[in-house]
């Protein structure tokens, strides 16, 4: 009798147990964490086309309206939001698939990082599903047209993307044997790559064993600002140091070899701790800015007086704080234009979404600055 009251003592402990796991799998599924959780069981919708599109979703009324309602945002527009870039592969994407590793289209890409160059306009996706190899595409900054899309190595969460243009070479945040880590493919690397070589092998490799996860990363005065998205509490954001040939300082990182091998990176010049939940960093002219997201509610963009030897990014300290649309992620600079992602623009976030931006959103960060009240 007492070993049967003990089963079911086990037994009924089980059941909440169960429960806490499965609600805590689905918490992280939906929310994102940083990183999707879905299974690649998951069937995506069925494709509308055999190549990446760049189909928006949203009619211009629609945009208009999700915009509007931020008001400092829609008065700093760098131009008519009607020709605002119309985020690629949202609808259709050719990659590869990860378990097949045959050539297919996804339908649920999540977009993340965005960078530019000259005339060049880069953004990166994820697979919501993880059944497809992420994604980098390249489109034409004056007309939105889309020049090419590369498939990378696995399924990164490619939260954070930027240029550097004195190497003309774009770096990544990725993952490597379930740790962080920062590669770099040279444009014309990216501009001349066909699906049909299979995913594109990377220039530089760095394994950052002193990061907890990359989710972002900035280029500015021939630094690396690499960051990681936490949702419970502070982020980390960490500089490193190109030398001039464009490879991080202390990290001895190989040039692309034939084993496409990485380098354990061996030094962190300074490591600064931000505000929670951030999920980009770029600095223009005298300022910082940095954007915070996490799930369907209102994201924000604060402003900071910039001091790359700044140690802590408190909320109290920012010159500006700026509601923005839901699922804001990574922002970037190039010169007074500031550049936004969002992701509520996926398959599954656009039906909770508190707003849904398909479009690369660019503005000037004057009127930012001129628009938006200290305070919310």
């Amino acid at each position: 009798m007492k070993q049967l009251k003990d089963t079911g003592k086990w037994y009924h402990l089980a059941i909440p147990i169960g429960l806490i796991v499965i609600i805590l799998g689905v918490f992280l599924g939906y929310y994102g964490y940083g990183y999707p959780t879905q299974s690649s069981f998951v069937k995506e919708a069925k494709p509308t086309a055999s190549k990446t599109t760049v189909q928006p979703i949203l009619s211009h009324n629609e945009l208009d309206d999700a915009i509007n309602q931020y008001e400092p945002l829609q008065k700093s527009l760098a131009m008519d939001s009607k020709d605002l870039p119309v985020i690629p592969g949202i609808q259709n994407t050719q990659t590869i698939n990860s378990h097949s590793k045959k050539v297919e289209i996804c339908t649920s890409m999540t977009p993340q990082g965005v960078a530019t160059y000259g005339d060049y306009l880069f953004t990166s996706s994820y697979d919501h599903d993880l059944i497809h190899n992420s994604v980098i595409y390249v489109q034409s900054l004056k007309t939105g047209k889309l020049i090419n899309t590369i498939v990378l190595q696995g399924q990164p969460h490619v939260g954070g993307i930027a240029f550097d243009p004195k190497n003309e070479q774009l770096w990544v945040c990725g993952t490597k044997d379930s740790g962080p880590e920062l590669f770099s493919i040279k444009l014309n690397r990216l501009l001349n790559y066909k699906i049909s070589d299979g995913p594109i092998s990377y220039n530089q490799r760095t394994a950052l064993g002193t990061v907890h996860r990359a989710s972002f990363v900035n280029y500015t005065d021939n630094s690396l600002f690499v960051g990681f998205f936490n949702p419970g509490g502070e982020g980390q954001v960490s500089r490193l140091d190109l030398n001039n040939a464009g490879e991080i300082v202390g990290g001895n990182t190989n040039l692309l070899g034939a084993d496409n091998s990485v380098d354990l990176f061996a030094r962190v010049l300074q490591q600064q701790q931000t505000i929670q939940k951030a999920q980009g960093l770029t600095f223009s002219g005298d300022y910082a800015l940095l954007s915070q997201s996490y799930g369907a509610n209102t994201s924000f963009l604060y402003i900071f007086k910039k001091n790359l030897n700044q140690k802590v990014f408190r909320q109290q300290d920012a010159l500006k704080i700026i509601p923005m649309p839901s699922h804001l992620e990574q922002i970037s600079s190039d010169g007074n234009k500031i550049y936004m992602t969002f992701e509520s623009s996926n398959r599954t976030y656009r039906k909770t979404s508190k707003q849904v931006v398909d479009r690369v959103v660019i503005t000037t960060l004057d009127q930012l600055l001129k628009n938006a009240p200290r305070r919310i």
